[in-house]
């Protein structure tokens, strides 16, 4: 997944964190269907780790799996 830059007065952004890709793929087409929210997703918290410090925004809902 690469980095995405927030633009000022933007979407709020959700980081996405689950090993199954089908949930990442349900969560993330509900979420965008309003296009109030602006979504990155990641398949294991190596991943979520690199996501929420390459993002060049603030990242205000978590959403994650507890057993992965």
């Amino acid at each position: 997944m690469e980095t995405k830059l927030a633009p000022p007065n933007s979407k709020v952004t959700v980081l996405i964190v689950d090993d199954d890709i089908q949930i990442l793929q349900l969560l993330q087409s509900v979420l965008t269907q309003d296009d109030e929210y602006n979504v990155l997703l990641a398949g294991s918290g190596a991943l979520a780790l690199k996501q929420s410090k390459d993002f060049k925004g603030e990242i205000k809902v978590l959403i994650t799996d507890f057993q992965m």
